[in-house]
């Protein structure tokens, strides 16, 4: 469905006249419909414990010969997936993105030899530490800042531009995401409905991703994944 069959849904549920169009309507509540709609999208991409599929991609790119990768951050890039950057060209793990503190201990201690390499996102991009002094392709996933597909069915944008415009999450988000955020707007009781559009979120989420059984009684150690239960420890472990 699009942007206008959700809120048509939303109006029925909020008992508001249902219109033939939103953001050409012009009043008063569509409006603001169009708006919360907007405000959905956007909140969405703040939740850190939720990362759709529908909102990850890889990133691949070959590596500058500087700190600075000039290709190593992608234009509707939101946050990096941590732990996935590997360089493929040495079949390497490449250890991050890392915290402030992390890096500067690294910059501000003398480079002797390193095993590892490690990412970091900075105001002007990503870096690489060290150095790489190979042209090397490197990879990582990461969640977009584009929650919604345009009508044509190619261009993902950040909010919704027209009525035909769909939503990467769902309709069903978008509804109840709407209903809750309204009443909210208008000072009537939501408790309910956020309660609802929280677990429908959180289980949207986990189909989505398919996530595996999570068992304290697991064995240490997984064939394909490794260490699975006792966590790596120490810096770039």
């Amino acid at each position: 469905m699009t942007l206008l069959t959700a809120v048509n849904r939303a109006q029925r549920r909020l008992s508001l006249a249902v219109t033939a169009t939103i953001i050409a309507d012009g009043q008063e509540a569509q409006n603001l419909l169009y708006e919360l709609a907007n405000i959905e999208a956007e909140e969405v991409l703040e939740r850190a414990e939720y990362d759709f599929p529908a909102l990850k991609r890889t990133q691949s790119f070959t590596a500058s010969l500087a700190s600075l990768q000039a290709s190593g951050k992608p234009s509707n890039f939101r946050r990096a997936m941590p732990d996935t950057f590997w360089n493929a060209t040495q079949d390497k793990r490449i250890a991050g993105p890392l915290t402030d503190i992390e890096w500067a201990t690294l910059n501000g201690q003398p480079v002797v030899t390193v095993n590892t390499n490690y990412a970091m996102f900075r105001y002007d991009g990503l870096h690489l530490y060290p150095a790489p002094t190979v042209a090397d392709t490197i990879t990582y996933e990461y969640l977009i800042n584009t929650p919604v597909l345009n009508f044509d069915g190619v261009t993902y944008q950040s909010t919704f531009a027209n009525d035909s415009d769909t939503y990467l999450l769902g309709d069903r988000l978008l509804v109840l995401g709407l209903v809750w955020r309204y009443k909210a707007d208008k000072g009537r009781d939501y408790a309910e409905d956020l309660k609802s559009y929280e677990m429908a979120l959180a289980a949207a989420c986990v189909a989505a991703r398919g996530s595996r059984a999570v068992s304290v009684a697991a064995p240490d150690y997984d064939p394909i994944l490794g260490p699975v239960n006792v966590p790596e420890t120490g810096f770039g472990a």
